[in-house]
């Protein structure tokens, strides 16, 4: 079965870059996304971004806000970070990064600043798995 690609739309955020992969696979309920975001010089992140998923995902999964997937923010050069994305709605993944926090760790929106300022060759991506409806 081949991979499809989807055409994500965003909430507080804005992709200038053009070069987004954004691809998914179904196998009956199960659905599989890839997506990387290389922002460009003119890409906005805002304070808490959505994306769209490709399918609309079962409802069940976003009581709770599940992680359904692992993220990565690419710092280049660098440092990579490790994050997660979530069902915030049957129809948006919502990314979080993993904080220290004290002696914890925690969850925090990313921004234009966090968890770095984001510039040229910098990277946001995630691999989610969710139940669609």
């Amino acid at each position: 079965m081949p991979w499809k690609t989807w055409a994500p739309t965003y909430a507080n955020l804005t992709d200038a870059s053009g070069s987004v992969t954004a691809r998914y696979i179904a196998a009956g309920e199960l659905i599989a996304c890839d997506y990387t975001l290389p922002p460009g010089s003119d890409t906005v992140i805002g304070t808490s971004p959505t994306i769209t998923t490709p399918v609309t995902a079962n409802a069940a999964h976003t009581v709770v806000k599940n992680a359904v997937g692992q993220a990565m923010f690419d710092d280049v050069g660098t440092e990579t970070l490790r994050g997660a994305v979530r069902l915030q709605s049957t129809t948006t993944f919502a990314p979080v990064v993993f904080i220290v926090s004290g002696t914890h760790i925690r969850e925090s929106d990313p921004s234009g600043t966090v968890p770095f300022t984001w510039g040229n060759g910098d990277a946001f991506s995630f691999l989610a798995v969710y139940q669609g409806a």
